[in-house]
């Protein structure tokens, strides 16, 4: 969840210019939308720039 980190409508903002260029699928479930980062896409349009960044993120919450 992300509702820590930013205002709601900065988040809706954020997930709908990701949902409109096809890198996020959302679906409803009861009352929450869950969001899913479509990684093939992402991995066809930016080549290794996610693995770099969750590589980068482990070593910096690294002790």
């Amino acid at each position: 969840t992300f509702t820590h980190l930013t205002a709601k409508s900065t988040l809706s903002h954020l997930f709908s210019v990701l949902r409109n260029v096809g890198l996020l699928e959302q679906r409803d479930e009861g009352a929450r939308r869950l969001n899913r980062l479509r990684r093939n896409e992402f991995d066809e349009r930016f080549p290794g720039l996610l693995t770099l960044i969750l590589t980068e993120a482990e070593e910096s919450c690294s002790p």
